[in-house]
C-alpha cells in the first residue's frame, strides 16, 4: 500500500475514506463532548450569521461563542484526565465528564456575573488561557525525558491542522471570490460562516484526532530540523548574549545607564532560552546540556540589569500594565531557569503558568487594578505636595509647579488612557479635571488631553468669555471651579456626591442670540468662529450660579449643535 505519510498522495489518493474514517472514529471515541461542543458552535455561528446581519451583533454572541468555547476546552482537559486513569471504563465516566461540564457552566455564569469592569474583561481572556495551560500539563507524559518531544508533536498537531484550515479559508476563498465576480454577489455573512467560522471548526476536529495520547511515545524530531535548530537558531542566539554582555560592558565603562533600550532584548533572551528548554530539552549533546544548565548563572547578570532599568523607570514614572506584566514574566522565566538547573521537566511549569494566569488575573492583583492603584496613590502623594488634594477631593486651586508637572501629567495620562473604571471616585475626578491650563506648556504634548487636534470634518464655534479676569464674588461666599463636557457641568457636593446640570437648551438660547454676529476665520482650516463677550451667570437658583471662564459651543455642518466645553465656577451664597 505503501508509506503512510501525508505526501504519499498515492496512499491518499487509493485511501481517503478509510483515513476519514479512521479519523471520525478517533475523534468519537476519545473526545465526544469536545467533537458535539465544536458542532454546537458552528450550527450557533451559522444561526447567528443566517438570522441577523454582521453589523446587529451584540454582546450576547461574543458572550455565547466564549461559552461554548471554553466549555470546548474544559471537554479536552476533562478527557486527557480520564486518560491517565485507565480503570475508567468507558460506560462509568462519561457521566462524569458531563457533571463537570455542568459545574464549569454554573462556575462560568457566576464568574461573570460576579466579576465588574477590569475584572469582568480579564475573565473572558484568562478562562481559555487557564485551561489552555492545564490541557498541555495533561498531554505531556510524567518522564522528563520525554516530554519536549511529546511537546513537539502537540504543537505540530495544532500548527497542521491551523495549516489545513487556512489552506481550506484560501480555497474556498478563491471559489468565493469567482462566484462573487463572474455569477452574483455573496453576501458578507455567508463569506464570514464558509470562509471563517468552517475552516475553524475543521482544524478544531483535525487538532482533536492529532492530539497525541500522554502514553504512547511519539516519534523524534526530523534530522534536518535538529541540524537547522543546532546549527543556525543557537549560533543567533548565543550571539545575541553576547551583544548583551558587551552592552553590559558598556554600561560599566560609561557608568551610566540607558533606560529602556535593553529590556526587549533581554526578554528575548530569556523566550529564548524557554524556547530550548520546552522543546530542545532532550537533545542527546552533552555540551549543550551543560549550556542549558548553567543558563541561570550566566543569565544572572542580564536578568539584573534588565530588572534595574525596569526599577529607575517604575521609580520616575510609577507602575504600568506593561511594567507589570514585565516583572511577573521574567519572574516566571527565572522559575524555568531554576527548573533545568535542578534538572526538572518542563510539565509543572503549565500547571504553574495556569495559576499565575488566573491569579495575576482575576485577584486583586490583576495587571490592570494594581497598576492603576499604584498610578492613584502616586498622583494623590503628588497633589498633596502640591496642596491640590484634601478629603478625598481635588481642588485645582493653582497650577502645579514645573518640578512635579512631568511626574503629575504622567499619572494623569495613564489614568485617562487606562480605561479606569469611573465608579471609582477619583478616577472620575481626575478625567473631568481639564488638566491643560494647570500644567505648564512645555509638559503639554499633543498625545496628552491638553493638546487640541485639528477636526476630522468642518466645525464652527461660538466661543464666550467675560469682558474681565477674575470671579465676582459680590453676593456669594463660596465659589468652586467646575468643568463641562459633553454639554454638562459636574458639580462635586458633599461626601463624594454630585450634582451634573445639562446646559443643552442654555447654550441653544446663547448661540441664537448672536445670530447677527459675523463669523470670522478659525484657528483651523474650513472652520469659523464666533468669539462674544458673556458676562452674565447662569442662575441655577436663588443660592447658587454658574459663572463661565470659558464656554465652547461647537456646532456642525447643519448648524446643530455637536459638542459643548468650557469651564468656570460654580458661586454659592
Amino acid at each position: 500500500m505503501g508509506k503512510k505519510s501525508i505526501m504519499n498522495f498515492r496512499y491518499l489518493r487509493e485511501n481517503y475514506r478509510e483515513i476519514l474514517r479512521e479519523y471520525g472514529r478517533t475523534l468519537g471515541e476519545r473526545f465526544p463532548e469536545a467533537a458535539v461542543l465544536n458542532l454546537l458552535i458552528l450550527i450557533y455561528q451559522g444561526g447567528m450569521l443566517w438570522a441577523y446581519k454582521v453589523e446587529e451583533f451584540e454582546e450576547d454572541w461574543l458572550i455565547w461563542t466564549a461559552r461554548l468555547s471554553v466549555l470546548l476546552l474544559v471537554a479536552v482537559a476533562a478527557e486527557l484526565w480520564r486518560e491517565r486513569r485507565p480503570e475508567w471504563s468507558p460506560g462509568r465516566y462519561r457521566w462524569k465528564i458531563a457533571c463537570l461540564l455542568a459545574v464549569w457552566l454554573i462556575v462560568y455564569e457566576a464568574g461573570r456575573n460576579f466579576f465588574q469592569g477590569f475584572e469582568e474583561a480579564m475573565f473572558y481572556l484568562a478562562t481559555p488561557l487557564v485551561w489552555s495551560c492545564l490541557i498541555f500539563y495533561l498531554l505531556l507524559p510524567q518522564a522528563k525525558e520525554r516530554q519536549s518531544q511529546q511537546l513537539r508533536s502537540c504543537v505540530s498537531a495544532l500548527v497542521s491542522a491551523g495549516g489545513i484550515g487556512m489552506l481550506l479559508s484560501l480555497l474556498v476563498g478563491i471559489c468565493l471570490a469567482a462566484v462573487q465576480v463572474l455569477l452574483v454577489e455573496v453576501p458578507t455573512e455567508v463569506d464570514i460562516f464558509l470562509l471563517g467560522v468552517v475552516p475553524f471548526a475543521c482544524a478544531v476536529s483535525i487538532a482533536l484526532c492529532l492530539l497525541p495520547r500522554a502514553e504512547v511515545a511519539t516519534e523524534p524530531a526530523e534530522p534536518i530540523l535538529n541540524r537547522i535548530v543546532m546549527g543556525l537558531v543557537l549560533p543567533c542566539y548565543v550571539f545575541l548574549l553576547v551583544i548583551l554582555y558587551l552592552y553590559i560592558g558598556k554600561i560599566i565603562w560609561q557608568q551610566s545607564m540607558p533606560v529602556g533600550e535593553m529590556n526587549w532584548y533581554a526578554s528575548l533572551a530569556l523566550l529564548g532560552y524557554g524556547f530550548f528548554y520546552f522543546f530542545w530539552n532532550d537533545m542527546p549533546k552533552n555540551w549543550f546540556d551543560r549550556f542549558m544548565k548553567w543558563g541561570l548563572v550566566w543569565f544572572l547578570p542580564i536578568l539584573l540589569v534588565q530588572l534595574y532599568g525596569v526599577w529607575i523607570r517604575y521609580a520616575a514614572y510609577g507602575l504600568t500594565t506593561l511594567r507589570y506584566l514585565s516583572m511577573l514574566c521574567t519572574g516566571f522565566g527565572v522559575l524555568f531557569l531554576a527548573f533545568r538547573f535542578l534538572r526538572q521537566g518542563i510539565r509543572q511549569l503549565f500547571l504553574v503558568a495556569a495559576v499565575l494566569v488566573a491569579v495575576f488575573s482575576l485577584s486583586p492583583l490583576n495587571v490592570m487594578r494594581v497598576p492603576l492603584h499604584e498610578q492613584q496613590a502616586r498622583l494623590i502623594d503628588l497633589l498633596v505636595q502640591e496642596g491640590l488634594y484634601a478629603e478625598g477631593r481635588i481642588t485645582m486651586s493653582h497650577p502645579v509647579s514645573p518640578e512635579r508637572a512631568q511626574a503629575v501629567k504622567s499619572c494623569v495620562d495613564y489614568i485617562c488612557s487606562s480605561g479606569a473604571d469611573e465608579r471609582e471616585d477619583f478616577c472620575r475626578q481626575v478625567k473631568e479635571i481639564e488638566w491643560k491650563q494647570y500644567l505648564p506648556k512645555e509638559t503639554v504634548t499633543k498625545k496628552s488631553s491638553g493638546m487640541e487636534l485639528p477636526p476630522k470634518e468642518k466645525e464652527d464655534r461660538v466661543s464666550f468669555f467675560p469682558s474681565r479676569k477674575g470671579i465676582p464674588l459680590a453676593g456669594y461666599q463660596w465659589a468652586y471651579p467646575v468643568n463641562i463636557k459633553k454639554a454638562v457641568v459636574v458639580i462635586p457636593l458633599e461626601e463624594g456626591e454630585r450634582r451634573e446640570v445639562d446646559l443643552t437648551d442654555y447654550a441653544a438660547r446663547l448661540v441664537a442670540a448672536q445670530s447677527d454676529v459675523p463669523w470670522q476665520a478659525g484657528k483651523f482650516k474650513n472652520c469659523r468662529e464666533k468669539r462674544v463677550i458673556l458676562d452674565e451667570g447662569y442662575v441655577l437658583d436663588d443660592r447658587s450660579l454658574l459663572y463661565f471662564s470659558e464656554l465652547t459651543v461647537i456646532l456642525g455642518e447643519d448648524g446643530q449643535m455637536k459638542r459643548i466645553n468650557g469651564r468656570g465656577y460654580l458661586l454659592l451664597k
